[in-house]
């Protein structure tokens, strides 16, 4: 017998153990890796093109506020990263 359960995660449906690790290998949310991939472009644009954020996100035709907010993961820890990308 194994003690486990079936969790519903948005869309998909996981199997979940009893202390709270899904069951299987380890898949990366697509959705965070993306954010992570257009953070760094985001500050690289910064960086070469010496703009602000204001400059940038009215090149980009999108919100200050929702820039600075994706641009933070450009500075989360290594493991952080790996760990999201690793799933």
């Amino acid at each position: 017998r194994i003690d486990a359960a079936i969790r519903r995660t948005g869309r998909a449906v996981h199997v979940v153990h009893d202390n709270g690790m899904r069951a299987g290998t380890p898949e990366p949310q697509q959705h965070l890796v993306k954010l992570l991939h257009t953070a760094r472009c985001w500050w690289q644009m910064l960086c070469d093109e010496q703009l602000t954020v204001t400059q940038l996100a009215a090149r980009l035709g999108m919100s200050k506020s929702w820039m600075t907010r994706v641009m933070r993961l450009s500075f989360l820890a290594p493991e952080i990263i790996e760990a999201i990308i690793a799933g």
